[in-house]
């Protein structure tokens, strides 16, 4: 795995984002409470590690302290006769923040237990005694991530920030993203299946995938393919992902959506495609890209349906796309026969909040990501300011704030 992290997610060569890592390892272990075991899990990282990164949080003052309340000469004091229980409870947040006294070494030298210092600590933390700052325009975005988490009541969110205003330069980013977050993902599973849906976005977080043979996961299609744009079909990437993991794959051999509902029975009925589409279905972390639906959305520019399709859809009421089945802008799937023409996993992926839904998406998408979001189709949201922006509208000024702190920095 790559040593260069950009927001919390992996980067290759790209030295300016080694100061996100640290900044993200802060941010878990001082504001959201994490221990460094915890860290080192979630980011799949070594625990000497997160203890190296926090070393440099301090040493670099990204992470700067400030304890309330300390008593006058509180350096000197060393006998915990002469403290009030407030005295004592700032002293020992002193030694632990500001002087890196281990907890096991304040014990020796106040004579008390380990333990207290462990149950004072956390005093000081609940009391507001010990407050952290973080010194990074990244920061921010942490805190638009769990607005967006506690909003919609989704598992993670990353927002990627846009360093880059080109799209291709975007998306690229999210994809790095995306591809971080899905081999971390990966990790926590073992001998399960993992779904992998169509698109560009999809592809491109198959291209930055790390090559790891430490998962033990079956990689499996999750629809058919889009015919003529090998680029977008699902086939190409799982077969990428299962040579990245050296591992077998299931795919579903057939076109995404067909011309009649006959045919699309036919082809299910297929042994083997029966058998690929019931190991979709059983998928518990599912790699996935929504689609807008106007003109300029690849599922109509690829043909893959066509002009009064597209029409009666609209008329319906729709406004994004996941895995061929549409639904409108509360995120409630639209009813149309062009269900029964699809060829891959049924809606009922959806219902089992218990699988791990990633979706990488761009702002173009964003009408599209509300929706899903509203509906509770989405687990975990890996897209941009943009689009944060659009879904969080309360905090588009706290957003754009970080853009003018970022490009103050002359990011």
């Amino acid at each position: 795995m790559s040593e260069h992290y950009f927001n919390g997610a992996i980067m290759a060569d790209e030295s300016s984002s080694d100061k996100d890592i640290i900044v993200r390892v802060a941010w878990l272990y001082y504001i959201k409470e994490l221990n460094q075991q915890q860290i080192a899990q979630r980011l799949s990282i070594s625990r000497p590690k997160v203890q190296r990164l926090l070393e440099r949080s301090r040493n670099q003052q990204i992470i700067q302290f400030y304890v309330k309340q300390p008593s006058e000469n509180i350096e000197l004091k060393t006998d915990k006769a002469h403290y009030s229980n407030m005295d004592l409870i700032s002293h020992i947040a002193w030694l632990y923040y500001i002087k890196q006294l281990n907890q096991q070494e304040i014990a020796d030298k106040l004579q008390i237990s380990r333990p207290k210092v462990q149950r004072l600590l956390e005093k000081a933390r609940d009391q507001e005694i010990i407050q952290f700052f973080i010194k990074h325009p990244n920061y921010n975005l942490f805190e638009i991530e769990r607005e967006i988490v506690h909003k919609f009541r989704i598992r993670d969110a990353l927002i990627v920030p846009e360093v880059m205003h080109h799209n291709e330069e975007k998306g690229k980013s999210i994809a790095q993203a995306g591809a971080a977050y899905f081999e971390m993902s990966t990790r926590s599973l073992d001998q399960e299946i993992i779904g992998i849906g169509w698109g560009e976005t999809v592809a491109q977080v198959i291209d930055h995938f790390i090559s790891t043979t430490d998962v033990n996961v079956r990689p499996a299609t999750l629809i058919g393919g889009l015919n003529g744009h090998s680029n977008l079909s699902p086939h190409l990437t799982t077969a990428k992902l299962a040579v990245k993991m050296n591992m077998e794959f299931s795919q579903i051999l057939s076109p995404a959506i067909v011309e009649s509902r006959e045919t699309a029975s036919i082809l299910k009925k297929e042994p083997s495609i029966a058998s690929a589409i019931e190991t979709g279905e059983k998928a518990k972390l599912l790699l996935i890209s929504l689609g807008n639906l106007d003109r300029s959305s690849s599922i109509v520019t690829n043909g893959v349906i066509d002009a009064t399709t597209y029409s009666r859809l609209r008329e319906k009421g729709a406004v994004g796309e996941i895995l061929g089945h549409f639904f409108n802008d509360k995120g409630v799937f639209i009813e149309d026969e062009i269900d029964s023409r699809v060829v891959g996993v049924s809606k009922r992926v959806f219902e089992n909040r218990h699988n791990t839904i990633i979706c990488v998406a761009e702002a173009s998408k964003k009408r599209a990501i509300l929706a899903a979001l509203h509906a509770g189709l989405i687990d975990v949201l890996i897209s941009d300011e943009e689009t944060a922006k659009y879904i969080l509208p309360e905090h588009k000024e706290k957003i754009d704030i970080h853009r003018a702190e970022e490009e103050l920095m002359g990011k």
